[in-house]
Parts: C-alpha cells; sequence; structure tokens
C-alpha cells in the first residue's frame, strides 16, 4: 500500500520486482524493499500458515484474518503487451498490435513461430 496512486509504469515495475525480474532481489527475496519511499504497508502473504499476515514495513499494520486461509503460490494475471510471456501467453512481444507473428491476445499468429521468453522474437 502506497500514500499515493502509482502510475502504470511504477505499477509494472513493481510487479518485474516481485517476480524477481528486475534485479530488486531483497536478501532471496525479491519484491519491493520494505523500506522503499512512501511505501505504507507491504503484505507478502507468503506466512504459508496461520492467521496473521506481516507487514514488512515494520509499520505495524499486520493483518488479522477472519477465517482460514488456502495458501497456495498463483501467477500475476496476464497482461498482454508489456514484453513478458505470463499466463497463458504463448508470446508477448511489447505491444498488443497483430500482423506482427504476435497477436493481439498475445498468441501466436497463423504461419509465425516466435520465442516464449520475454520479449517474444517471431519469424515466418
Amino acid at each position: 500500500m502506497w500514500d499515493r496512486a502509482l502510475t502504470q509504469d511504477e505499477i509494472l515495475e513493481n510487479m518485474r520486482d516481485d517476480e524477481g525480474r528486475s534485479g530488486s532481489d531483497q536478501f532471496g527475496r525479491p519484491g519491493k524493499a520494505p523500506s522503499s519511499a512512501g511505501l505504507v504497508a507491504y503484505w507478502r502473504f507468503d506466512e504459508g500458515a496461520g492467521y496473521s499476515v506481516r507487514d514488512e514495513t515494520g509499520g505495524g499494520n499486520d493483518l488479522l484474518m477472519s477465517g482460514a486461509a488456502r495458501w497456495e503460490v498463483v501467477p500475476w494475471l496476464a497482461l498482454c503487451g508489456d514484453g513478458w510471456v505470463q499466463g497463458l501467453e504463448e508470446c508477448d512481444d511489447g505491444n498488443a498490435r497483430g500482423g506482427d507473428g504476435c497477436g493481439a491476445d498475445c498468441l501466436v499468429e497463423d504461419g509465425w513461430e516466435c520465442t516464449g521468453r520475454e520479449a517474444s522474437r517471431c519469424r515466418r
């Protein structure tokens, strides 16, 4: 939770940080540094058991769940056009346009081959 609204670029950067893709790995744990300026509360939801969720900032904004949690790791929802292959995407070339091999739905277009890596490169 931040003390202001974030831009789309900041949100995407934070998503990459959470996945360990931007080099901000904190002591072997990807994500934002809990001491980041403007960060009011930060819950990783990685406790794995119990009813408490720690606020990593040390600000005391711990959460207490009213019911039992089912702790499981889930992938981010894919954002087609962000240059990262996620979820059900077959490719992601950094744009949401078709006709270049990787379609607007991030599926490989007929007659094309694309790498599944970030950012995808396609060829006929």
